[in-house]
């Protein structure tokens, strides 16, 4: 595995989750859970990779509730705040592209808070999901497999995806 991406994805874990922080870390089928309170609040969550890092996905509890973020290995095209995203599950073609908002210095994509929870229910049923990120602007973009094993039973560990 590339050094870069390998430090890329546990870096983003550390700011993602606090994992320095966290009072417990388990493996729930494809996900890895990490148990965090901040202030009295869950900011808990559940992080599935792709091959080789290669792209991740991340359901975590924040002041809002249950947010959705997409995790890059790599910068993609010319560092604007929002790229599109389009997703597939099951195997299925991505499709149904949205704008997130993209910090390209963080290498993450941030999912509209109004779509997370029809996202996750669809997410639940699947084994896998195919995303592909693209760069409005140069038009530059990646697609990655992430596996979605145990979904359910990962969300059940977070108290705001009730």
């Amino acid at each position: 595995m590339n050094l870069r991406r390998t430090w890329t994805a546990f870096a983003l874990i550390f700011v993602l989750v606090g994992v320095q922080d966290a009072t417990a870390q388990e493996t729930i089928g494809s996900f890895t859970y990490a148990q965090l309170s901040e202030g009295g609040a869950d900011r808990s969550s559940i992080a599935s990779f792709g091959y080789n890092y290669e792209g991740g996905l991340v359901w975590k509890c924040e002041a809002n509730g249950l947010n959705v973020f997409f995790i890059l290995p790599q910068a993609l095209g010319d560092g604007g705040s929002e790229i599109t995203i389009e997703y597939g599950f099951g195997g299925a073609a991505p499709a149904n592209g949205q704008s997130w908002q993209y910090s390209a210095d963080d290498l993450l994509a941030t999912m509209p808070q109004g779509s997370v929870a029809a996202f996750t229910t669809a997410a639940r049923s699947a084994s896998t999901i195919t995303v592909r990120a693209t760069d409005p602007g140069s038009g530059s973009s990646a697609s990655y497999e992430i596996p979605l094993q145990q979904l359910g039973s990962a969300l059940e560990r977070l108290s705001c995806a009730s």
